[in-house]
């Protein structure tokens, strides 16, 4: 997947400065939430409440971007704002007809909003004009990309920046795009006898097994094609990656017959040199060991997918790392002098998750 950063510092400020031009604020009796409420967001489950809700929103949004009518609520707390923000521009922007992805790119934006104040529970909350010069803005920005990009839209996926202070909530805002399948008997396969890549991470490009692993996953779990569908709560799994808590799985046994030449002791204790030595050996992985993490990565994601149900898996993105098998390590240095012939090597992998929603503007 690449990743392409937009300069967003005219975007951002443009919304702060927006929303900070109106002085005076004459607000009716809220119906969402107020500086007083108690009451947590908690996003509707049903596709009709869901719809109903984003109605709703984008009636508020037009009325004061045309006319500049306030709507009967005066706040919303954060975590709704996230909530409505994503899924009125994922339903305002999916087309009608989707496809079996085959790769994607994402667009990556950082927006701001003014806070209004915290409520009794100590949460904050921002004003319906902020939101709305934000959402424009977002709108704005989805526009730029489509109209520089040949790919269809995919997902807008919103996050809370960590960084909170009492005047600013800071987000930020990834627009994914997809490359589609047009081929229209296309089916996924798994890889065959003709298959063999060189044991390197997906961002090696085509010549790498990863790539491909995660390729091939990503055309399962987005087949067959969903029809008048768009998503809400995008999320990535595990949230934010540390080598503690990215998920390693389909471990291949493999035999190697070349010596790397690394004798001292630390290389025994140090992942970072059997990565090293991995990558510069050419690792070259055959279909059956190809389609044996495929196939293992696959039922991970299929039983994870129906556990969480509704939840559904929307990409995969992979490393693949080897770790080496040890049992001696002096034993081991002795005999072959260097790295271990006999080792094993896994896959580290995130994978990407929304709820789809039908969209009753294509139905």
């Amino acid at each position: 997947m690449k990743n392409f950063i937009i300069p967003t510092i005219c975007i951002a400020l443009l919304c702060v400065f927006a929303c900070k031009k109106e002085k005076k604020e004459n607000f009716i009796k809220p119906q969402h939430t107020s500086e007083n409420a108690n009451a947590r967001f908690s996003p509707p489950e049903r596709d009709e409440s869901i719809n109903n809700l984003l109605d709703s929103f984008d009636v508020d949004f037009t009325n004061y971007m045309e006319n500049t009518i306030l709507p009967t609520w005066d706040t919303m707390l954060i975590e709704e704002v996230v909530w409505t923000l994503e899924a009125s521009a994922n339903r305002a922007n999916t087309p009608a007809q989707q496809y079996t992805v085959d790769s994607v790119e994402t667009s990556k934006y950082i927006f701001y909003i003014p806070l209004g104040g915290r409520n009794t529970m100590g949460e904050f909350y921002a004003r319906p004009h902020n939101i709305f010069y934000c959402y424009d803005s977002i709108a704005s920005a989805i526009t730029d990309v489509m109209n520089n990009n040949t790919n269809l839209f995919y997902a807008i996926d919103v996050e809370v920046d960590e960084d909170v202070s009492d005047d600013l909530f800071k987000m930020h805002v990834e627009i994914i795009t997809y490359a589609p399948i047009l081929e229209p008997n296309f089916e996924p396969t798994d890889f065959g006898p003709g298959d063999s890549y060189i044991l390197y991470d997906a961002y090696d490009g085509p010549s790498s097994s990863a790539y491909n692993i995660q390729k091939k996953l990503t055309h399962y779990f987005t087949y067959p094609p969903l029809y008048a569908v768009y998503y809400t709560n995008f999320k990535y799994h595990p949230p934010k990656p540390t080598p503690n808590t990215l998920w390693w799985v389909s471990i291949i046994d493999h035999t190697n017959t070349v010596c790397p030449g690394y004798t001292t002791p630390d290389y025994f204790g140090s992942n970072n040199l059997k990565w090293l030595w991995s990558y510069t050996s050419n690792i070259t992985l055959n279909y059956n060991q190809l389609n044996q993490s495929l196939n293992g990565l696959k039922g991970y994601l299929s039983s994870w997918q129906t556990t969480y149900y509704p939840r559904k898996v929307m990409g995969a993105y992979l490393l693949s790392i080897d770790l080496g098998s040890i049992q001696n390590t002096s034993s081991q240095q002795s005999v072959y002098g260097c790295y271990p012939s006999n080792y094993r090597y896994y896959n580290v992998f995130r994978w990407t998750s929304a709820i789809p929603v039908n969209n009753p503007n294509y139905n």
